[in-house]
């Protein structure tokens, strides 16, 4: 639409002359610029569950963005960029762009009670939302659960003392470490 245009309007006209029919909002939908990137470290830790607070570096220029927002993403195969897991889902978390020039970055919290995290996601991703909804390609971070290991460590060797004076020991310990198997618990998540 031609720039301070509001609406579209449909005339019908005759021999006898003319008139609206319909009008209808114009949204322009521009494609805003990508975030620079994003940072994410889970805080929460229940198996399957996401909470923290993301960081996102502002697109380069904003003039076109009306907001960020958090989605789940899977990764793309081969040298295909990284896409949205369920375009159709809400945003996990959302925020308004910044109103001055000056941040570099913005603050996107998680909610307090967590949010559920899908089995296919390994991706979060950080969009930038424009007019009409359009939106930014993605800047993706790697999403690594917090939650603690789900099978014990296998074993636990302990050395003979190598030190012969009294109350003191010399000795090498060995753990041979548990994992984070997802198959070893149930899935709480979506």
């Amino acid at each position: 639409p031609p720039p301070g245009a509001t609406s579209i309007l449909i005339f019908a006209s005759n021999e006898a002359g003319q008139a609206l029919w319909a009008r209808t909002a114009a949204e322009d939908r521009v494609r805003p610029s990508a975030p620079l990137g994003l940072r994410f470290a889970d805080t929460d830790t229940r198996r399957w569950f996401a909470g923290g607070v993301a960081q996102v570096d502002v697109a380069a220029g904003e003039e076109h963005v009306q907001g960020y927002e958090l989605r789940w993403g899977l990764r793309g195969a081969g040298d295909s960029p990284p896409s949205v897991r369920d375009a159709d889902d809400p945003p996990l978390a959302q925020v308004p762009a910044p109103s001055d020039s000056s941040p570099s970055a913005v603050h996107i919290a998680l909610p307090e009670i967590g949010i559920p995290v899908p089995k296919d996601a390994s991706l979060l991703l950080a969009l930038a939302v424009g007019l009409g909804g359009a939106r930014s390609l993605p800047v993706a971070a790697n999403f690594t659960d917090a939650a603690p290991p789900t099978v014990p460590a296998t074993r636990f060797d302990v050395g003979l003392d190598t030190n012969p004076a009294a109350g003191v020991a010399s000795l090498k310990l060995t753990v041979h470490p548990g994992s984070c198997d997802p198959n070893q618990q149930s899935r709480k998540g979506a």
